[in-house]
């Protein structure tokens, strides 16, 4: 018998006595992942990283403008 995605329910094709340290897309604390979803939830997209980025930035101090009456 075969694991379920704990996201879609989907059957993968990881069998049930694998451990987990063999298995790919296992996430601990979450499970047994299929491919898509592993993917859609753990790899963000270069405009996601993008957009942390900017922001992560923007919250710095040394960014500031010390003129700023902000």
């Amino acid at each position: 018998m075969n694991e379920f995605c704990t996201i879609c329910k989907e059957e993968t094709n990881v069998p049930e006595d694998r451990p987990v340290s063999e298995r790919r897309f296992y996430v601990e604390a979450a499970g047994q992942l299929c491919r898509t979803c592993f993917y859609e939830s753990y790899h963000p997209t270069p405009e996601d990283l993008a957009g942390r980025a900017l922001s992560d930035i923007q919250t710095h101090e040394v960014f500031k403008n010390p003129w700023s009456k902000e």
